[in-house]
């Protein structure tokens, strides 16, 4: 007493045949599965067939007929839409999985010598697996107020014209088959615009195929077996990645099952099993109020999981790209499921989003994310991605790419230390509370200073550290008050530290880790030196953003995971710099290296919710697919241009105010990095990675605060509101000549509002400047009153126009057909045009 459906969707209005294998006839219940509503009541009367009439009311959704206890899944399509979300139920996939391990029924177990290569939709028992891994989001969107319209994967075959009625495309729980008409539809919907969200795992790994009206799959899992090897091998029914077809499936999905998990032997493990933020500032965790390294989702992963092949940038993970997944791939949370080899097959799981052409995919990464929407952080999460992609912006936005550098230097000293005879400059005392200097450490054979007394209340302490020839000094006791040891941290942290040393002024210093060349002890939650028993403390009364001079120091950061990156930075040029970087798995690489030599990560600190924050910046520019940033205190520090919340790395010192970079070279001055000076002077530096000099090329007009290359050519915006231009051939010359007004500029103190002429601007529009200069595919980019202001770049006079909100923005670069802004909150933020 079973039945089947003749297709595994129809229309609303339409009629659907039902297969009644007994033909006995009797009581037939129509019920909507999300719900659970019943919505018919009907007796099929004997014989071989009963016929379903769709009101053209009935709601699309995933329905099941019930006879004699037996269901049969089907889905009702919405005959015009009624929602920008299209829902697909994976049938293919319920097909799959229906009679396992039956000889010559199922596809299952896929090494069975004696398994099916072909199935028939024309027979009972297909329908949701008994975990039922799609049922938990379908039940949930009601609920949580999303109207949405249902698809069988089916549908997807040839499907472009459905998808493209539409906003989102949903894949769901365990959609495992695809036909290969299946991916072009939904890519092609990509690339055109259209957006994928896939809550689900093991998504597109197997190709299939089907025939006779798409009511048999085809699934040989074995090029050898397939007759289509020798004569369309793109279509051997294999997983995607493998020969012959070669088509990974995350070039789609952006994550493989390559690369993922399966417990298939114990399900316990999974309750046990949650993701690590990595990106909290990313659109898709906003309101959830996680920080980077938060755990969340604890029952969400599995039983089966995909996952991106990644690379560790000191404790940042990025997408390799080796195995498929696009670069745009942004890592937002992972797990590592590597243990899962005992319980089926280990691997990781990955959540992230990434672009296909104008479309945006986002991948939970797992089958049981719709199973655990009781969480109300998945379910923020959840609500995030099925808002923005189904309703995208209809302006372009700024979204994070991570923080802004942090500056690596104290503020400079007011006055130059001298020079002492072999070139080295003599340290300077610094100035302590009182009035009296510290005393001034002697140059020791080597080079080396020893270490300075430290900076106390009321004069300079007695301390004497030890000197051991041609290498640094030990580390002395610091800046103090009342005689212990007092942490310089470079801004403000938040954490509860594991233990607390007692200080001398009654108050306590917290032990917030140890040095490289020491076991790690404890998460550090702020930047901190070295103190003498070879701990690190920190104290929360030390002044925030100040390093004193003479201080060898130790900045432990916060990585993503709440481990210590243990990134440091001397607080002079000759003070110890001691790098010890996290790693993937939350210890310390323990390098260790001089101030002065080669590059070092810049340090993110975080605020008071936690999150990762960098400084202000000075300038910024694109060059070389490298993303360079001037900190205010001199700092240049380099990124890669990426979605995704990357480390800076310190490579130099400039006293840039703004930063230019031509796209190419055209047989004059080579394609690098130009910065103008505060005199005006414009110097070049090769884009590289590591340190290198700058050197005088030429001169900016009076009064330079802004500077862009395009067009074979430079332009300079002024504080008085000028926009000048120079060929770049020409650098030699310095025979700027004036171009019109300069949106987006900033004068002199006080600022004055400033009208741009109807000549310049149409309709004329009054705007309080500010700074920033970029270009990009022939046209200028200023900014102006908080709004992004763009002309050509003509070589005379031309018309501003207002492009829309610099979200806060006070230095901007361009590269790829995005704005990339920095502002004071510390955040890197891009928007495409």
């Amino acid at each position: 007493m079973s039945l089947y459906a003749e297709a595994t969707s129809c229309a609303q209005g339409e009629a659907l045949r039902f297969r009644l294998l007994d033909g006995e006839g009797g009581p037939i219940a129509v019920e909507d599965v999300p719900s659970g509503r019943l919505v018919l009541r009907d007796t099929a009367a004997p014989g071989p067939a009963w016929t379903l009439k769709v009101g053209p009311d009935w709601p699309s959704s995933l329905y099941r007929a019930i006879y004699h206890e037996f269901s049969a899944y089907f889905v009702v399509r919405a005959a015009a839409p009624a929602s920008p979300i299209l829902v697909s139920i994976p049938f293919p996939t319920w097909e799959a999985y229906n009679r396992p391990g039956v000889p010559g029924e199922g596809l299952y177990q896929s090494e069975q010598p004696d398994r099916a290569v072909k199935v028939t939709f024309d027979r009972p028992g297909a329908g949701p697996q008994i975990e039922e891994w799609e049922l938990g989001l379908l039940r949930w969107l009601g609920p949580a107020g999303y109207t949405v319209d249902y698809c069988s994967g089916l549908d997807l075959h040839g499907g472009l014209p459905l998808l493209s009625r539409y906003r989102l495309l949903v894949v769901n729980g365990h959609d495992e088959y695809w036909s290969w008409e299946m991916r072009d539809a939904a890519e092609e919907f990509a690339r055109r615009g259209g957006n994928i969200a896939i809550f689900s795992g093991n998504t597109c790994w197997w190709q299939v195929r089907f025939e006779d009206d798409l009511r048999t799959m085809v699934c040989y899992r074995d090029a050898a077996a397939d007759p289509l090897a020798a004569t369309d091998p793109g279509r051997v029914t294999v997983e995607w990645p493998n020969e012959p077809v070669n088509r990974p499936e995350n070039t789609l999905t952006g994550l493989s099952f390559r690369n993922g998990a399966g417990c298939w032997v114990d399900s316990r493990v999974m309750a046990q099993e949650s993701y690590t933020a990595r990106f909290t500032d990313h659109w898709v965790f906003e309101g959830t109020g996680l920080a980077d390294g938060d755990t969340f989702g604890r029952g969400a992963i599995g039983y089966e999981t995909d996952a991106a092949d990644l690379e560790w940038v000191a404790g940042v993970p990025r997408a390799s790209g080796r195995d498929g997944t696009p670069p745009s791939f942004v890592v937002l949370a992972t797990a590592d499921l590597s243990h899962w080899r005992r319980y089926g097959k280990g691997g990781a799981a990955t959540m992230g989003v990434h672009r296909l052409g104008s479309g945006t995919v986002f991948n939970a990464g797992t089958i049981n994310w719709g199973n655990t929407l009781h969480d109300p952080v998945l379910a923020t999460i959840t609500r995030n991605v099925l808002n923005r992609l189904s309703h995208p912006p209809p302006t372009p936005t700024w979204d994070p790419i991570g923080p802004t550098p942090h500056p690596t230097q104290p503020d400079p000293p007011a006055a130059a230390p001298p020079v002492v005879e072999g070139g080295a400059p003599a340290a300077v005392p610094p100035v302590v509370e009182g009035g009296a200097p510290a005393a001034v450490p002697p140059v020791v054979e080597g080079g080396a200073p020893a270490a300075a007394p430290p900076v106390v209340e009321g004069g300079p302490s007695t301390a004497t550290p030890r000197v051991a020839e041609g290498r640094p000094p030990e580390v002395a006791p610091l800046a103090v008050k009342g005689g212990a040891p007092e942490a310089a941290l470079h801004g403000p942290e938040e954490g509860t530290p594991d233990a607390a040393a007692p200080a001398a002024d009654g108050g306590t210093s917290d032990v917030v880790g140890r040095p490289a060349s020491a076991p790690a002890a404890s998460p550090a939650r702020a930047a901190a030196h070295l103190a003498p028993d070879s701990a690190v403390h920190l104290l929360a009364d030390a002044a925030p953003g100040k390093a004193r001079e003479g201080t060898p120091a130790l900045a432990a950061h916060e990585r993503d995971d709440g481990t210590s990156d243990g990134a440091g930075q001397g607080a002079e040029s000759d003070g110890l710099h001691v790098t010890a970087r996290g790693t993937e798995d939350g210890g310390s690489d323990g390098v260790c290296q001089g101030a002065g030599g080669g590059a070092s990560h810049v340090a993110a600190h975080r605020t008071a919710g936690g999150r990762r924050r960098g400084g202000a910046v000075r300038a910024l520019v694109c060059c070389e697919n490298r993303l360079y940033a001037v900190c205010p205190d001199g700092t240049l520090a380099v990124r890669d241009v990426s979605g995704q919340n990357l480390p800076w790395q310190t490579i130099g010192e400039t006293d840039a105010l703004a930063l230019a970079a031509p796209r190419e070279a055209h047989g004059g001055p080579p394609a690098g990095l130009y910065g103008v000076a505060p005199d005006g002077t414009i110097r070049y530096r090769d884009p590289v990675e590591q340190p290198r000099p700058w050197r005088d090329v030429s001169r900016a007009p009076d009064g330079t605060i802004g500077l862009a290359a395009v067009d074979e050519g430079l332009f300079a915006v002024t504080a008085a509101g000028e926009l000048w231009h120079l060929p770049i051939r020409r650098l030699d010359e310095h025979d700027w000549r004036s171009v019109g007004p300069a949106a987006g500029t900033a004068p002199p103190t006080p600022a004055t509002p400033v009208t741009i002429s109807a000549a310049s601007v149409t309709p004329a529009t009054p705007v309080t400047p500010a700074a920033g200069l970029t270009a990009m595919n022939g046209r200028l980019f200023a900014m102006a009153a908080d709004r992004i202001l763009i002309r050509t770049a003509e070589r005379h006079e031309a018309p501003w126009n207002d492009l829309g909100p610099a979200a806060g923005c006070t230095a901007l670069a361009a590269t790829g057909g995005r704005l990339i802004g920095a502002g004071p909150d510390g955040l890197l933020r891009w928007r495409s045009l």
